[in-house]
């Protein structure tokens, strides 16, 4: 078959499908192989983004605002075994002073104690685990969109090519007769 026939079988909207869906396979091994290069300052920036500026949470009988900001001094391309100490996490006391945390420090009240920056961690991991339930939710109808489009293309195919051996059947008889 050479390439004009080809050509003509195959219609504009089927060329430009085709053309997406290999754009966005280029974008999406682009996009693994730069997070896989550069992955600790991704996650980083990914939980600075979800990360709250703050957490009331309850210690023992009352309940303490603590807070949370970017640490200046931490490069993810040297301290990249210690993401912890990518953010700092504080409290202001009573006489309005920030006392900082490190890392997994606790805050201790008598008997109670908690961990300010395991717990602004589990806030992002339930941020991160919805938008990973939406990203399911996009990539199963992007799969049943292509799936369809699939489906409609062999189908389209499936009858231009039924029409032409009618047509064949047709000229044949006509022959014949």
């Amino acid at each position: 078959m050479d390439n004009k026939k080809f050509d003509k079988k195959i219609s504009k909207k089927t060329k430009i499908i085709i053309s997406l869906v290999l754009v966005f396979a280029v974008i999406l091994v682009s996009g693994s192989v730069a997070v896989a290069v550069n992955q600790t300052a991704i996650y980083t920036k990914f939980v600075s983004y979800l990360m709250p500026d703050s957490l009331d949470i309850d210690v023992g009988s009352e309940k303490i605002t603590f807070y949370s900001e970017p640490n200046e001094d931490y490069n993810p391309k040297t301290q990249s075994s210690l993401p912890l100490q990518a953010f700092k996490y504080y409290y202001i006391d009573e006489n309005n002073n920030k006392v900082y945390f490190d890392g997994m420090q606790a805050y201790e009240d008598g008997d109670n104690s908690t961990i300010p920056s395991l717990m602004f961690l589990l806030e992002v991991k339930a941020k991160s685990d919805s938008i990973g339930d939406a990203f399911q939710i996009v990539a199963a109808v992007v799969v049943l969109i292509l799936i369809a489009v699939a489906i409609f293309i062999w189908f389209k195919i499936w009858c231009r090519k039924e029409d032409e051996k009618k047509a064949q059947r047709n000229k044949n008889n006509k022959k014949k007769k």
